[in-house]
């Protein structure tokens, strides 16, 4: 599937405004109206009615340190800048207590929250706080939010470990015959993060139907150098078939140069070549796929996630501002609503599978959806083809660093490298993943 312009719908009558409140770092943005008709009272809000704060929805989350981290707030912001709504965010860390305040304080200005959890179920008081103390509706962005929430979107980790971890084992037979006597390293990320959890839980369990493959797991903390400094000690005395990274981008980046310090970095196609596969789906991983240095990534789809977040709420939570009401009930978006893949700014892309997000209740009693539907990988034969949140994200806010990071490798270059980076920066260049949007500038 090749997108062109003439299938994206690209925003109009685009502004920005930037200003600095509290002592977190907080930028805030107004929305535009784009919509004909809607004025002052847009966003689905009944004409006469109006919202405390001049609606106002505010997003937390625990970092902005990565191009993942900024991706989230990003998605929010979009579907606030069509309705009009002033979107601002913070980022108070990792420590749950403090974020725990930042809701609070930040429900008692703002017409609505969204939170992306620092800690699995850490903030589920708070949020009953913001709730009924401050009658604020707080959507779920990512998972781990716990109970409380209107409703959370959120990548399925158990399955794209699975996927990651099956994708070595058919590489490895494929190439060998076998995966029997081969060694698969796992590098896992911190434990009490629950992404990571999840997907070094998943990649176990499925090793253990492979008793035969020499699994070794590799504890690499939650830091770009903590994991550098796994890979470096790994790889100076070791050597691998196949790796797994619970993450990718900066992740593999550091994994790869350890390979490539200890003379192991060959392209895909040459018969010394290690398997590389991670999770996220990162801009610098795509271009690590178009060079043949890194084999997949299982994204997650950031634009997906949140920018179907903020419909949800907008369409069945913030379209009423009487729920401001003391003692009003908050209510959840209704089990059993559905959504799609974004299509404006861009159509977005979430795999071949043509299910939609279908909000069900989890086991802790959230409305949850999961984006997209089925895990997928991106590889070689699709990182160009597709609106991949990977080819987006340099299309509206430009190339990151890590995207052109060389690394010293061994053997001769396939001759497809050449050209599929070619071909990106063609399609970049011209649009076909989408365009610059300013507003997303200050995220």
């Amino acid at each position: 599937m090749n997108n062109t312009n003439d299938g994206r719908k690209l925003l109009a009558n685009r502004r920005t405004f930037l200003k600095t409140a509290g002592a977190t770092t907080v930028v805030a943005l107004s929305g535009c109206a784009n919509n004909p008709g809607e004025g002052e009272n847009s966003g689905g809000v009944t004409k006469g009615s109006k919202w405390d704060n001049g609606k106002s929805i505010h997003f937390i989350g625990p970092t902005s340190e990565s191009t993942w981290w900024r991706a989230m707030p990003a998605g929010n912001l979009i579907e606030a800048h069509k309705r009009d709504w002033d979107f601002s965010f913070s980022f108070p860390g990792w420590d749950p207590a403090a974020m725990n305040d930042e809701i609070l304080t930040r429900a008692q200005n703002h017409d609505a929250l969204i939170v992306n959890p620092a800690s699995f179920g850490a903030h589920k008081q708070a949020i009953e706080t913001a709730k009924s103390k401050y009658n604020t509706p707080v959507a779920g962005n990512k998972d781990g939010v716990g109970k409380g929430v209107t409703h959370n979107i959120q990548s399925s980790d158990e399955k794209m470990g699975k996927l990651m971890a099956n994708k070595a084992l058919d590489w490895l037979e494929e190439k060998y015959g076998s995966p029997n006597g081969k060694t698969i390293v796992h590098f896992q990320g911190d434990p009490d993060v629950t992404g990571w959890n999840k997907r070094a839980k998943s990649v176990k369990s499925l090793m253990k139907d492979n008793p035969n493959v020499k699994y070794k797991q590799i504890a690499a903390g939650g830091t770009i150098n903590s994991w550098s400094n796994a890979a470096q000690t790994y790889f100076s005395g070791n050597r691998a078939d196949a790796v797994l990274a619970d993450s990718d981008g900066a992740y593999s980046q550091v994994i790869l140069n350890a390979l490539a310090a200890n003379n192991m970095l060959y392209h895909a196609e040459h018969e010394k070549h290690i398997f590389v596969a991670g999770i996220d789906g990162y801009p610098s991983s795509a271009m690590f796929v178009r060079k043949g240095l890194q084999d997949i990534t299982v994204p997650q789809t950031p634009f997906c996630i949140t920018q179907n977040i903020s419909k949800l709420f907008y369409d069945h939570i913030l379209n009423d501002p009487s729920i401001q009401k003391s003692g009003k009930e908050i209510p959840e978006v209704p089990i059993g609503t559905t959504t799609e893949t974004p299509e404006d700014p861009v159509d977005l892309y979430w795999g071949e599978s043509k299910g939609k997000i279908k909000i069900e209740k989890s086991e802790y009693g959230v409305p949850v959806g999961i984006s997209p539907p089925e895990p997928y990988a991106l590889s070689r034969d699709n990182c160009n083809k597709h609106n991949h949140w990977a080819n987006v994200w340099p299309a509206w806010k430009g190339r990151t660093e890590l995207m052109d990071v060389e690394f010293n490798t061994q053997g001769e270059k396939p001759g497809y490298v050449d050209t599929l980076v070619n071909e990106f920066n063609k399609n970049l260049k011209n649009g076909d993943y989408g365009e610059k949007l300013d507003y997303l500038s200050k995220i």
